[in-house]
């Protein structure tokens, strides 16, 4: 976010072992390492591009705008429903609107068409001793929501100078400012109150001429009584981040010896963060204090050294590889918040328009230092056979104690072996075979606590009983240690035709243990959650890469490359003995859970049931006739979110100075759970929601006593549901029904590029090349799945979902020129 892409030169993803070897319990779960752009020898070459984004939502959840506000087949302008109490909302029970109505296009009345622009320069140049390069970039974007926005400008410089024949250095500095107006988060989000939104009301209209929030309900006259309208929360509840931002390297390399490199890498990363976020007085969240504000700074120090030793030499055939080092880390981060309530003034945002009375101050300090040594050797044989070992011990002092002698450190290593068979001379008679290469390895990482202060007790600020110091949520654990994986893998890789086709094969396990979990406690301990070690998780999969270059001649060229992976995680056990985990943050609407026990895949979907008798059918309510759900018995697995594999498709044409390419992802399988739907459904503006003046006879038998014998009472009750609204209730229904199997093929991007010819340049002096093309993302998707877009998680979803979200296209054109 605060890094130029175009300052990017190469972007390389490590896994595993690979990772861990290099960054340490950093790179436990991968690392992801980027390469800037350096200086070239040379004179001295100005670039300058632009790029310009356009982006719109084309893909919603359908609604039903047959039957209005009611309840029971009574028209009702005030009549709510309040599912899984999250708030009233409209219910759409009544009778079937007027003819000549007029229904507003709420959704698209309310979001908007993103634009985005960006502007880079950069100059580089130097000679044999000495070369740099300078950039700079402006980059607006104006969001999708109203009122939302981001802004960022980058500069940076980085250099490197020989200072003699055996010493060299290199540096660079990086400054970036940037300006995020944010869209407010949580109950009442902007796409579930559109699609709640009375379509016979025109949203756009949100305040009242003395500019105070409208209301639409007549029976009450609360502020806290209705959602927000979404354009009222876009302009009077705003939140703004504030980010400026340092980074500097500097390397030093020395060559003694042709066989032997010293080098040291020292990083700084510097930056101070300030944002504050308003609750206007008349909305729905700042009524009941009567409007409230949150500020905060926090300033952020992250310092970082690697010193590197390395020594090659060749005896024989036996080239050889020994690297030592040490890297240590230093981060510290200070937050400053304050938050009051009770507006004097309803439209001054100021800390100063709070009642003195009311202010609040917290002071959050987290520093945490690591050291770690490591070393790896690497031996090969004739340019056929390589072996390495890798070794790292390091410590993090989120492991230690005031209170105890406990050891930060903890070690894990790897090692592996990969034979080139290609380049055995019995393939040289093979003319279509070009390379083969086999490898395998083994490894072990480990990985730390996220956060420091929790291995001893840890007391938090009271705002009760006159304040002072109280046990905080938290829970101490003493022998917490660190999160431990090991990795095995094997595969191949094949190349044939002179390198035009090319097979990439790994098949990896890799199994977690030492997990470390936040889990409930007795709330005798004075704690609500406590972090544990325990728990053994299993992922097995297969991962593929095809190249093919398929065509080529003197004017026409194209190439595939196909990816393939399929993984399949299973919990093999859980700490302390638990006989089952859930994450409650994923706990956001209905009874439906991330939930695990052993012998359950990773991706579990967990839910309450309907009720069934022994037989497995559905019981009715005999004075009702409606089903039930089991609201207080166990939560059972009702779906896995894992697909059976997925495929990425790139294609890529270029016919002279033209290129096209374009990326396909396909997904087979996997189960997604439409909590969108669900909430339509449960409002009356579900389309599944339509046949309700049908009647109905629900298939199963009485819960009369009978249930379980041999012959249960069969139901035979007729429900007219357009006048029992209880038909669509929480008890009648579960979150199983609304769990889809998802397939889908959508259009990642698709990019077409023009680079102007050189004969058509060579006429001036200023310009040597130059280039222009069109980019669009999220352009189409086929998929089976019936709501927006499946590819979501309910954590991090559009402001407000449930599971679900709307699809955004966006299309962009990129020019620049090289000077």
């Amino acid at each position: 976010m605060d890094l130029n892409s175009d300052d990017i030169e190469s972007v390389t993803i490590l896994k595993g072992p690979e990772a861990t070897a290099l960054y340490g319990s950093d790179g436990a779960s991968g690392a992801i390492v980027i390469t800037t752009k350096k200086g070239k020898a040379g004179k001295a070459t100005v670039r300058y591009g632009n790029s310009f984004r356009w982006e719109k939502v084309y893909r919603f959840p359908e609604i039903q705008t047959t039957y209005g506000r009611g309840s029971a087949g009574i028209s009702d302008p005030n009549a709510v429903v309040n599912p899984f109490a999250s708030g009233n909302v409209y219910a759409y029970f009544g009778p079937q609107y007027k003819a000549g109505t007029q229904l507003y296009d709420n959704i698209h009345n309310f979001f908007r068409t993103g634009f985005s622009q960006k502007h880079t320069i950069d100059v580089d140049g130097g000679n044999e001793v000495t070369t740099y390069r300078l950039s700079g970039s402006y980059f607006d974007q104006k969001g999708i929501i109203p009122n939302t926005g981001f802004e960022r400008i980058t500069l940076g410089i980085n250099g490197s100078a020989k200072i003699s024949k055996k010493i060299s250095l290199t540096s660079g500095i990086t400054y970036s400012s940037s300006t995020t107006d944010k869209a407010s988060k949580g109950a009442g989000g902007y796409l579930l109150n559109l699609l709640n939104y009375p379509s016979d009301l025109d949203v756009r209209d949100y305040q009242n001429a003395d500019g105070t929030r409208k209301l639409y309900r007549s029976n009450s006259t609360a502020l806290n009584a209705e959602f927000d309208n979404p354009f009222w929360d876009v302009y009077k509840n705003t939140s703004q981040d504030k980010t400026n931002r340092l980074s500097v390297t500097l390397t030093l390399s020395a060559d003694p010896f042709k066989w032997l490199n010293l080098s040291n890498t020292t990083g700084l990363d510097v930056y101070s963060q300030t944002g504050d976020f308003l609750m206007h007085p008349q909305s729905r969240f700042g009524f009941a204090v009567n409007g409230f504000y949150t500020l905060y700074e926090q300033n952020t120090k992250n310092l970082s050294n690697v010193f590197k030793v390395t020594g090659k030499k060749k005896i024989g055939k036996f080239s050889n590889t020994l690297t030592v080092g040490f890297a240590n880390d230093d981060n510290k981060t200070r937050i400053e918040a304050q938050r009051g309530e009770r507006f004097f003034e309803p439209n001054f945002k100021s800390i100063n328009n709070t009642d003195p009375l009311s202010l609040f101050a917290k002071t959050t300090v987290l520093n945490t230092r690591k050291v770690r040594f490591f070393g790896n050797y690497s031996l090969g044989f004739d340019n056929l056979v390589y072996a390495s070992v890798a070794g790292s011990r390091e410590g993090t002092s989120t492991f230690m104690s005031r209170e105890v002698n406990k050891d930060p450190f903890y070690n894990f290593g790897s090692a592996s072996l990969s034979f080139i068979f290609g380049d055995l001379k019995f393939f040289d008679k093979y003319d279509w075979f070009s390379y083969g290469k086999l490898r395998i390895s083994y490894g072990t990482t480990g990985k730390g606590l996220y956060q420091p202060y929790l291995i001893d007790r840890l007391f938090a600020q009271a705002t009760s009983t006159g304040g002072g110091y109280a046990n905080g949520v938290f829970g101490n654990n003493f022998d917490l240690g660190p999160e431990r994986t090991e990795n095995f893998e094997f595969g191949g890789e094949l190349k044939f035709l002179k390198n035009r086709f090319s097979l990439d094969i790994t098949r990896y396990s890799l199994k977690s243990k030492g997990q470390i979990i936040a889990n409930r406690v007795s709330y005798g301990t004075g704690y609500v959650l406590k972090y544990l070690n325990g728990g053994l998780v299993e992922n097995k999969g297969i991962e593929a890469v095809i190249t093919a270059n398929v065509l080529k001649t003197k004017k026409l060229n194209w190439d595939v490359t196909v990816n393939f992976d399929r993984n399949r995680g299973k919990v093999i056990a859980l700490p302390a003995g638990l006989p089952t985990y859930y994450d409650s943050d994923t706990w956001v609407f209905g009874n439906l859970r991330s939930q695990v026990y052993p012998g359950a895949s990773i991706s579990n979907l967990a839910s309450t049931p309907v009720l069934r008798n022994t037989a497995g059918q559905i019981l009715i309510s005999p004075t009702s006739g409606l089903p039930s759900v089991n609201a207080a018995g166990d939560f059972v697995a009702v779906g896995d979110r894992q697909p059976d594999f997925k495929i990425g498709l790139i294609n890529s044409f270029s016919y002279r100075d033209f290129t096209l390419s374009f990326n396909l992802d396909f997904r087979k399988g996997g189960d997604v759970w439409n909590g969108n739907e669900y909430f339509l459904y449960l409002t009356g503006l579900s389309k599944r929601t339509l046949n309700r003046e049908t009647p109905v006879v629900i298939n199963g038998v009485l819960n009369d006593g009978l249930q379980n014998t041999t012959n249960p009472t069969r139901n035979t009750i007729t429900v007219y549901p357009y006048y029992r609204s209880d038909y669509f209730t929480t008890g009648t229904v579960s979150e199983s029904d609304f769990i889809e199997t998802v397939n889908w093929m959508r259009l990642r991007d698709a990019t077409l590029s023009y680079n102007f010819p050189k004969t058509l340049l060579k006429r001036q002096k200023i310009i040597s090349n130059a280039s222009v093309f069109v980019t669009g993302t999220d352009l189409f998707m086929i998929t089976n799945y019936s709501g927006a877009d499946p590819s979501v998680n309910t954590n991090t979803a559009f402001p407000g979902d449930s599971a679900d979200r709307a699809l955004t296209m966006d299309p962009s054109l990129r020019q620049g020129v090289l000077m």
